[in-house]
Formats: structure tokens, sequence, C-alpha cells
């Protein structure tokens, strides 16, 4: 993938009317390897590589305010304004070596060694504020939440695969193992903050309620990261003929349950420090967990001229729902969740196939299908006894649509043959078009 964009509408997504909407434009390269045969041994293969496994890049931002039966104490409608954030950025790049030996005719095997890095930050923000009157003196009340997420990790994942190759059906399998820790470090930054709650009461007992204000926050940096990279088993048939050819493929990869990503140290206490004396405990631990999904994939080539061929295909890229938003459920407050689709994809292009050269092009649609409907934000509703926010409702509406631009180019080193580079594939085109002209 050189070139692409995603355009995602989450429909009520911050309240009844209010959307979230973000589009990004992405440029990055997909893949660069080779494979280079080995002289002394030539049923064996040394392949090299590296390769962008994953890439997401989300942000939502946007912000609402009017009057609003915001606090029930204070008479008639409040003014509100509220600005809510979210973003998701992660890349995983792999860097590969592996080898491949031909049994025979019909057999192979191989296998692989990578060494990945995975760059995940997730962030949440959100501050709401309304003006009231307590005994006819006014007030403005107040909440700030935010909530980030930042790891690096270096994992090394071991692959191991066989091939089975008749005369018009190929058969694939392979094995990816979990992976291993070789060195991570996270961050976790998050407050909540509010004040002035206690006017005009609903709860008097409630913490939120009881005092003028109240404040939890910390910062740890350096904490051990526990990314989990899945066991995954895929195979694949293909039937090949000089015509055309089809491939189907489908791979597992296996879930967890909820396990520590990331864990600092229970010393977070809520301030003033006078009214609140005991520290709050996992308000600094991050947990995730991951469905098992099955992916599956269908290709097809078709020669449509000596040298060119049609590809098309169609794949499914189902979520996991791994949540890595921290959450604040170690003090009982609704938490924000991070919005999560599956993808559906269509793709097509052509392959141009020269001496030395194949040159690929063609386009990757991507279209979103909905999870869940439950909203990320509600800033539409709001109630002092919810903080200032609205229930989160199940009116949200996805719309995701991602188009990338695909290039591929192919270059074969041949031995003991006229020397060929780069630009040979422009002299290889006019020679061809002269000789044609001249019949």
């Amino acid at each position: 993938y050189i070139y692409g964009f995603e355009y995602i509408k989450l429909k009520n997504g911050a309240g009844n009317g209010l959307d979230l909407k973000s589009l990004r434009l992405n440029i990055f390269p997909q893949l660069i390897s080779a494979s280079i045969r080995i002289p002394k041994v030539r049923k064996l293969k040394l392949v090299l590589g590296t390769f962008l496994r994953g890439r997401t890049n989300v942000r939502f931002s946007l912000e609402n305010e009017g009057n609003y039966e915001t606090i029930s104490g204070s008479p008639g409608t409040e003014y509100y304004k509220a600005r809510a954030e979210f973003s998701n950025n992660l890349f995983e790049q792999w860097f590969g070596i592996g080898l491949a030996y031909k049994i025979n005719e019909k057999f192979s095997v191989g296998a692989t060694s990578y060494g990945a890095y995975t760059h995940l930050e997730v962030r949440s923000f959100e501050n709401m504020n309304a003006d009231g009157l307590a005994n006819g003196v006014p007030y403005n009340a107040t909440v700030n939440a935010y909530s980030l997420m930042r790891l690096n990790q270096i994992t090394q994942v071991f692959k191991v695969g066989f091939a089975a190759r008749f005369q018009h059906v190929h058969l694939g399998l392979a094995l990816t193992l979990p992976g291993i820790k070789i060195w991570g470090k996270g961050k976790l930054d998050k407050s909540f903050e509010v004040h002035n709650l206690n006017q005009n009461p609903v709860d008097t007992n409630a913490p939120g309620q009881k005092y003028p204000s109240f404040v939890i926050s910390d910062v740890q940096k350096g904490l051990k990261s526990h990314y989990t990279i899945p066991f995954s088993v895929s195979a694949g048939i293909k039937v090949a003929y000089p015509k055309f050819k089809i491939a189907v493929s489908a791979e597992y990869f296996m879930g967890h349950k909820s396990k520590v990503m990331l864990q600092g140290d229970d010393r977070a206490f809520i301030r003033p420090q006078a009214s609140y004396t005991d520290t709050i405990k996992g308000f600094m631990t991050l947990q995730t967990s991951a469905r098992p999904v099955i992916n599956v994939g269908i290709g097809a080539e078709i020669k449509i001229k000596p040298k060119v061929n049609l590809l098309l295909g169609t794949r499914t890229d189902f979520n996991n729902r791994a949540e890595y938003l921290p959450a604040n459920e170690a003090l009982g407050i609704l938490s924000t969740k991070s919005p999560a689709w599956h993808y559906l994809y269509f793709s097509a292009g052509a392959t141009y196939k020269l001496t030395a050269h194949n040159i690929t092009a063609g386009f990757d649609y991507g279209l979103g299908i909905p999870i869940g409907s439950q909203q990320i934000f509600n800033i539409t509703d709001p109630k002092q006894e919810l903080f200032l926010r609205g229930n989160l409702n199940q009116g949200m509406k996805t719309s995701v649509h991602k188009l990338n631009f695909i290039l591929s180019y192919v270059y074969f080193f041949k031995a003991k043959e006229k020397k060929t580079d780069l630009f040979s594939v422009v002299d290889e085109l006019k020679t061809k078009k002269k000789k044609k002209h001249k019949k």
C-alpha cells in the first residue's frame, strides 16, 4: 500500500445528533523483500524482508455548547459547554529472515524469525462545564477526564510453514507461534477532576457531590509492557492453470482472557488528602482481553493478454475487540470505550510481466462493518449526577470507508545473462514498439 485514505463517521457518536468524523490520508510503504538462492545448496533459499503489519490512525475531536437542564436544583436551564477528543495510533513493523528448503519437486518446508516493533498510543479527553445558581449566587461546575496509554515494544516471532505443489493444485500451511517479548516499556497518564458538583447536590453521599472538589491523577512511565502477538494457524489452496489461478486461504487467531498489559504502583489517592486518605487500587492498571477470530480471503489471477494478468480478490479483517484505553472502573465511573468495527475488503488490479520485471498496480477498498451501536461520548444530554455527561445510548451508527492504492515492483536478477537494470523496462517497451511498427 503506497497511498490511501480512510473516512469514518460515527453518527450520534457523541450524543443525539452529534456526529464524530475522521478523515486520514496515509502514505506508507508496506513490503520490501528479497529471496536469494544459496549457490552451493540449490534446494535452499534465503528470504529477507520488512513489512508494515498493521496501521491505525484515528482521531475524533468536537465541541458542543447550549442551554440544557443539567443541574436539577438550579432554576431554569444552564449554559453548558463540552469538548471531547479520542485518538488511536498504532503501527507494527516486522523485520524477518527466513529459510525455505525444497525437499523434492512436490514438497517444501520453511521457517522464519521476525523482530516486530510495535508502537501503540490511545488517548481520550473530556472537558465539561456548566453555569448554575445556588441560593441566588452564580457558580461554575466543571469535570475533566483524561486517559492515555502509550507503549513501545520489540517482540520475537517465529513462523514455520509447509507447502505441497502438484500439477494444478498447490497447498500451504503455516503456524505463527506466540510472540516473545524482548523489550517493552509503556506509560499511563490518567486524571479525573471535579469542581463544584456539591452545589445543588442530588446525592450528598456521592463523593463528587459531597465535597467542593476532588482530583485524582497520576503519571507513571517506564512500566513493563505485555502486548501480545497471538498464536495463529493459516491454510490455503490454489488451483492453477495457464489461463487462470484461484486461491482460497483462512487464518485463525487465538484470543486471550483478561490480562494485565501495563501496571503501575497503587499510589494515587483522591485530593484533597485531608478529606480522602485511601489510595485507589487499580487506578494505574490496564487490563485487556482479545476474542479469537478467523479471517478468510479469496483471490483470482486471470490472463487477459500474454503479458497482462487481471487480479481480483476479497478478504475479511475481523476485529478482536481488544481495548487499550485505560478505564475508570476503580472509581466506579463510566469510562470511554474505543470504537471498533470489522472490515470487508475488495481489491482489483493488473500485473504486467516482462523478462526481468513484474509491475502490479491496483486498488483495495475496505468497507467497515459495525460491531456495536453504543456511543463513545454523550455530551448532548448532560446531568450533574453523571458528571456533566449523559448515559451512553445504543443509537450510534458506524460508517467507515477505506481506499488504498497498491503498487508492486519485482525485479529478477539472472546470472550469466546480458546485463539488465531498473531502467531496462523502458528500453524493452521501446524495442517492442519499434518491431511492431516495422511489421
